[in-house]
């Protein structure tokens, strides 16, 4: 449903836009890839892969930008949207395709086709490492670092 209405609004971009509204999704992603938003998104969904981990922080950007800020200083805040996962799971796959799609039919052409991808650091091939500060087998650690979604979400 959302993904349609973004879908909407992007028809009304720009290519230029468009493309910017793909690299910004990317910057947001890139600037959230860190073990306290994993833990957030481990807790929230129970249980977090590599992609569960993309498609929830999908789902971050898309609450919009005072969730999104908040979130990325501490992730414990997104207690604020505990009633808004789609089907009981915070994640947001297809946001990630919104820019596509909409480039692909304003223009007939590939998004990537116009993007010099190797000059962009913030993309997903170039994450920074991180040591995780908390373990799935150790919950008290998950606790520690997003006490109020642990609490909520955590059986």
């Amino acid at each position: 449903k959302m993904a349609r209405l973004l879908d909407f609004e992007n028809a009304k971009l720009t290519p230029k836009q468009i493309i910017g509204f793909r690299l910004r999704t990317d910057k947001l992603l890139y600037d959230t890839y860190n073990s306290e938003m994993w833990c957030a998104g481990y807790i929230m969904n129970d249980g977090c892969s590599d992609d569960g981990f993309e498609y929830f922080r999908n789902w971050v950007i898309s609450r919009g930008k005072d969730v999104y800020y908040k979130a990325k200083e501490n992730p414990d805040t997104l207690i604020s949207e505990k009633d808004n996962g789609e089907d009981e799971m915070f994640d947001f796959e297809s946001f990630w395709y919104v820019a596509f799609e909409a480039f692909e039919k304003t223009t007939g052409n590939d998004l990537y086709d116009y993007i010099e991808e190797e000059k962009f650091q913030t993309k997903e091939g170039n994450y920074p490492q991180f040591e995780f500060n908390w373990e799935e087998e150790n919950p008290e650690s998950m606790k520690k670092i997003c006490p109020k979604l642990y609490e909520q979400f955590w059986d």
